[in-house]
């Protein structure tokens, strides 16, 4: 046993770089970590040697196929292409090995053990990978869909003044639709900043704490266009209280992620909010299969990119007793 004790943490010490106690993930790395390389061109393209124009095919083909839906029924609807990627990206151009999970988001190993190692580490710019692949695999879908494609991008607040200001100028060259969050939050002079010196839609606060009271102190400030709200904020009530303040200021409100609250809150808006956050998973999670506890799935996909509001009394979930009974704890 002291043996195997041993061997585990010689394990955990190569894997995850420390001295520092607490800071290790253990995610059972034998037989599951394999380089993105591996991963037939499918893997993160922000983090591979490849050109970026081998991605392309990748995020233009649920594109294409919604298009060929499109035209053998008729449907109106508007299809839209994502570009995706993990804040593993920002690790990566710092130096840091990434590895892609079989069944789980790719994930960034430590390069530094020492604080001394760390003060070495140079800041990357924009104009170095991985970040600029982000840009360029942008512009090259951007060429192939055509201006009438919408393109968003979610920043998940980690850049500066200056970086966020850059990325915005070139998305909107790229006539993207709205940029998210690019910022940390906590800054609201940083958000004037930015949107007073852009045309493109900023959104946010996407996850600042402070329910309707955060939200009303960024649309006094015109510190974004549209605003952003989920239920996890404090539920329903507080959400359904930060619509008003929007419909009462005239401020879009987009909602952010999905689950039978934000879907029925979705249907209940006012001022409607565009697009439902289906299945933001790694491509190889099964988004329904997170949920056998239901006897359905609260927001199948429907044909044309549609998801109906569900009918059933309260959040329309209808409960498998029959799983609850099986996978009691006794």
């Amino acid at each position: 046993m002291a043996h195997d004790t041993l061997q585990l943490q010689a394990k955990m010490r190569d894997l995850f770089a420390g001295p520092f106690p607490g800071h290790a993930i253990w995610m059972d790395p034998e037989g599951q970590i394999r380089l993105i390389e591996a991963n037939g061109g499918h893997g993160d393209f922000t983090v591979s040697d490849r050109p970026v124009g081998e991605w392309l095919g990748w995020a233009l083909e649920n594109y294409e196929r919604k298009l060929a839906w499109h035209e053998a029924v008729g449907d109106d609807a508007i299809p839209y292409v994502k570009l995706s990627t993990g804040t593993q990206l920002f690790a990566a151009a710092f130096g840091c090995p990434v590895h892609q999970y079989d069944e789980d988001n790719p994930c960034a190993r430590p390069i530094v053990s020492t604080a001394a190692e760390a003060d070495r580490l140079e800041t990357p710019s924009l104009d170095d990978p991985p970040l600029a692949r982000v840009f360029e695999l942008g512009r090259l879908v951007r060429e192939r869909v055509g201006p009438d494609m919408r393109l968003m991008l979610d920043c998940h607040h980690d850049y500066s003044r200056e970086d966020a200001l850059y990325i915005g100028r070139a998305l909107e060259e790229l006539d993207y639709y709205w940029f998210e969050e690019p910022m940390n939050e906590h800054s609201i002079s940083s958000y004037v900043w930015l949107t007073e010196q852009l045309s493109i839609p900023v959104m946010g606060p996407e996850t600042a704490e402070g329910k309707m009271y955060t939200r009303a102190e960024w649309i006094l400030r015109g510190a974004s266009d549209i605003s952003r709200y989920d239920v996890w904020h404090g539920g329903i009530t507080p959400m359904m209280k930060t619509i008003h303040l929007c419909e009462s200021f005239g401020v879009r409100l987009e909602v952010h992620g999905g689950g039978p609250g934000n879907l029925q809150v979705l249907g209940a808006m006012g001022i409607p909010g565009e697009y439902y956050e289906l299945g933001l998973l790694h491509p190889f999670i099964d988004h329904y299969a997170r949920t056998p506890w239901l006897t359905e799935p609260i927001d199948p996909l429907l044909p044309g990119g549609y998801v109906r509001i569900p009918q059933r009394p309260g959040l329309g979930m209808e409960i498998d007793w029959g799983y609850i009974e099986r996978n009691r704890i006794r």
